[in-house]
């Protein structure tokens, strides 16, 4: 009676642990991509915001020298409200990509923890959010107060 050689566990296990190394590599890859993307996405909002702030300063400055006729409360305050609902909305927008990369962050650090796991070594993770939100809150609320200067000189502009 012969019985076919069969193949050791552990030999079984290092093809898995290849292979589920070799995904959780691409994870991570993935992962640190998205979260960059989506940094990215956050300076290029911020960028736009600031852009579009400033050339309104400008644009109010160059109308103020133009019109001499008194708008209405109404069409003033309508303005303003509009004004308020973009500082509004580009706040939630950056709230969202703000949630986006700490959620990727967090997954980061659930793969690499898992890699090193596995691995019986050390991962190192370079946390680029090394600020703790310092540095949105300061960012974002610059944004709000050219937000609320371009308020003020719209009403002031309009009167």
């Amino acid at each position: 009676m012969t019985t076919s050689p069969s193949p050791s566990p552990s030999g079984t296990n290092l093809v898995v642990d290849d292979q589920e190394l070799a995904t959780l590599m691409w994870l991570t890859n993935r992962t640190s991509e998205e979260q960059k993307s989506l940094r990215e996405l956050d300076d290029k909002l911020f960028s736009w915001a600031a852009t579009l702030f400033i050339t309104a300063f400008g644009a109010l400055a160059g109308i103020k020298g133009l019109t001499t006729q008194e708008w209405g409360p109404l069409w003033r305050a309508l303005l303003c409200l509009g004004i308020i609902g973009l500082v509004a909305a580009l706040l939630v927008l950056a709230s969202q990509i703000r949630v986006s990369v700490l959620r990727k962050g967090a997954d980061l650090e659930r793969l690499m923890s898992h890699m090193a796991r596995n691995q019986q070594q050390q991962w190192s993770l370079s946390s680029a959010d090394i600020d703790n939100g310092l540095f949105f809150y300061i960012r974002w609320g610059i944004i709000t107060l050219l937000g609320a200067i371009t308020l003020v000189l719209t009403w002031l502009t309009f009167s």
